[in-house]
């Protein structure tokens, strides 16, 4: 499988939320700031231009799979059978599910620059799923050290809550999502092309696609 497919994002804002919870969540409505990304490397899709899962017709373009999901595109970098075999914990399903709202918080210095942005993405892309999954919640991103030239929060696991969950997403020698023992989910991957497959299991698993 070829990893070769670079891309950008807009910028991206979410809305303040009116309830209040604790003094952590007053940066949990803070603007979603993303500068451009690119670079990243991503799976070239199979030869094959359609492909049908639990009643979901996927399409490959420009090296991205789209399906329609109430009427509307959504764009994935793998196939749900690509992903569904990773070491992701029912518990962190469980707690994002049941949450209130969320944060998705990173390290802000990364060499090389890809690896940023592949976090970048990661955290924009998931709250964006997230709310779409769940229209009623709220979702922001952050960085878990003061960041130049950014405005986003700074949030640790130390800020996490069953309700109020944080989930870090960070770079390791292995490849899984897992629960510590203060309701903070983490997210390991050991190169960018296993984050963004991290990141796809977690979409369809909470977009209901995987089971």
């Amino acid at each position: 499988m070829r990893k070769h497919r670079s891309f950008k994002h807009e910028q991206t804002e979410l809305k303040e939320p009116k309830n209040k919870a604790g003094m952590y969540m007053a940066v949990f409505i803070a603007a979603v700031m993303i500068l451009s990304i690119g670079g990243v490397f991503l799976s070239n899709p199979d030869s094959e231009s359609d492909y049908t899962f639990n009643g979901y017709n996927f399409k490959s373009s420009n090296n991205l799979w789209i399906t329609k999901i109430d009427g509307k595109e959504t764009a994935f970098y793998f196939l749900p059978e690509q992903v569904a075999n990773l070491n992701v914990s029912e518990q962190a399903l469980t707690i994002i599910k049941n949450s209130q709202g969320l944060i998705v918080t990173s390290n802000s210095i990364q060499d090389p620059e890809s690896r940023l942005q592949a976090l970048d993405i990661f955290k924009l892309d998931f709250t964006n799923a997230y709310l779409k999954a769940y229209p009623n919640k709220k979702a922001g991103i952050a960085f878990t050290q003061k960041a130049i030239n950014s405005r986003l929060p700074v949030l640790t696991c130390d800020n996490s809550t069953y309700l109020f969950p944080v989930i870090s997403v960070d770079f390791s020698n292995e490849t899984n999502i897992k629960v510590d023992k203060d309701y903070c989910i983490i997210v390991s991957a050991a190169d960018e092309y296993s984050l963004l497959s991290l990141l796809d299991n977690l979409r369809y698993r909470i977009l209901d696609i995987l089971k």
